[in-house]
């Protein structure tokens, strides 16, 4: 079922259907048995979707999810870049504080 909406989420996509491409990955995220992996990768997909309709508290809120994620994986890697998409989320939001410590914790990361 995973690899059916993975495929449909890619096609939505490639069509800029993005609002479509939110809602497949709520479904595959619905799923039960997604590693951490498959489930950060969805997000990741929903927050560039999120991105294109202009929705950044929904990304943000994926972003947030995607870096315990990653944490949960001990993958730094993953865990920066979501933390350096949240800090850019966040100073367009104009939450310029909370993208500031952001941004610093990525780069004591890096």
């Amino acid at each position: 079922m995973l690899s059916t909406l993975q495929s449909a989420i890619t096609q939505a996509a490639d069509a800029y259907e993005w609002e479509r491409v939110a809602d497949l990955v709520d479904q595959a995220l619905s799923l039960t048995g997604l590693t951490a992996e498959e489930a950060y990768d969805l997000r990741a997909q929903r927050v560039e979707s999120y991105d294109y309709l202009s929705n950044r508290t929904a990304a943000g809120e994926d972003l947030t999810a995607m870096i315990f994620l990653a944490e949960s994986l001990a993958d730094e890697s993953r865990r920066l870049a979501a933390l350096v998409q949240l800090a850019e989320n966040k100073w367009l939001l104009q939450e310029v504080s909370e993208a500031r410590n952001l941004a610093l914790e990525g780069m004591e990361s890096a």
